[in-house]
């Protein structure tokens, strides 16, 4: 478990953390909540979560994301082969969270 929650690494924080995800291959449960985090940064952790497969939670709650970022993360999830649930709750400026 990564709990790198409350440290408001925003948009750009969240960019390196994607570029070392990959090589992260034991973390099952990973919170970026309160981060400031966007859309930007949401697509970034999109791009490279398929090649985390042991990755089971990611908790992006109370951030910043809206639907543009949640619609990648939700793309991405379908494209796995091992489950993931995705926290998006509390999200500021969310129009159409389900």
């Amino acid at each position: 478990r990564l709990y790198l929650g409350r440290n408001k690494i925003g948009d750009v924080g969240v960019g390196f953390l994607a570029e070392a995800l990959p090589a992260c291959t034991s973390i099952e449960h990973l919170d970026l909540g309160r981060n400031d985090v966007g859309d930007f940064g949401a697509m970034k952790l999109a791009a490279v979560l398929v090649a985390c497969p042991s990755l089971s939670f990611l908790d992006l709650g109370r951030n910043r994301i809206r639907d543009d970022g949640e619609e990648e993360l939700s793309r991405m999830r379908r494209q796995r082969d091992q489950g993931l649930q995705i926290n998006f709750g509390g999200q500021r400026s969310l129009t159409n969270y389900t």
